[in-house]
């Protein structure tokens, strides 16, 4: 008799599951501050006053929780979209639910901007009560997309960021309501030098000009190319708990 593998019991996992678009994909069910990321290699931290506890959303307070993943996720690829499922507390306008881009403080820090990409559940501009995507490329300030409504408070809503360097447009989606005169704009010249070294959820690249954002995430992800308007409403109308990969 020779030596024997003892049989654990214990299905194989089997191969990795290949995705089209989807890059990373973040979906909260973690225990503690850990932020795993279930598509690819890039897990986050999280700096909140209430861990995770495996009920699938991160809920930040709106005063100094926030997530940081790692840096230059999508710097790497000509078109992207990123997707979030969140319920929002309703406190600040121009709260940031992510940002993507840099500025110059200290490393993993918040600085004087110098770009970002990011989504906010009302904008400010105006008194208008709108979710806005901003760009500020340079310390250009380019003028967001506004929507005419706000996100949800209390209760879910999705939005959605589509960004593609290579027609020179740039988009946002909310909540499944219809196209819009203003969704979509041309992006600036000055796309080409953005870079998003220091990403976020929960915090935007400069301290105090953008309030922290207060309420659940419930579902972060990043798609590798500029998703369209369809794949976009498949993707919210499927859920968060849905992998969904256009």
């Amino acid at each position: 008799s020779g030596i024997g593998v003892i049989d654990s019991g214990v299905p194989d996992a089997g191969p990795p599951i290949i995705y089209n678009s989807l890059l990373h994909r973040y979906d909260f069910s973690d225990v503690g501050t850990t932020v795993t990321d279930l598509v690819g290699n890039a897990d986050g931290v999280q700096y909140d006053d209430t861990p995770m506890s495996g009920l699938g959303y991160a809920d930040f307070d709106g005063v100094d929780d926030y997530i940081q993943l790692p840096g230059n996720l999508v710097t790497q690829v000509q078109d992207f979209t990123l997707m979030a499922w969140i319920v929002w507390d309703g406190a600040d306008c121009g709260a940031t639910i992510f940002s993507f881009g840099d500025n110059n403080g200290p490393a993993d820090q918040q600085g004087s901007i110098i770009s970002t990409i990011g989504a906010s559940p009302k904008g400010c501009t105006l008194g208008v009560g709108a979710v806005a995507a901003f760009l500020e490329p340079n310390s250009l300030i380019t003028p967001a997309i506004y929507k005419t409504q706000s996100a949800n408070t209390g209760s879910r809503s999705f939005i959605a960021v589509t960004v593609s360097r290579s027609t020179g447009r740039w988009r946002i989606d909310l909540d499944g309501r219809g196209a819009q005169t203003n969704d979509s704009k041309s992006l600036p010249s000055g796309m080409s030098s953005w870079v998003d070294n220091k990403i976020w959820l929960g915090q935007g690249q400069v301290d105090g000009d953008y309030p922290r954002f207060g309420g659940l995430i419930e579902e972060f992800r990043i798609y590798d190319r500029a998703l369209t308007t369809t794949e976009v409403e498949n993707c919210r109308t499927l859920g968060p708990d849905d992998p969904c990969d256009p």
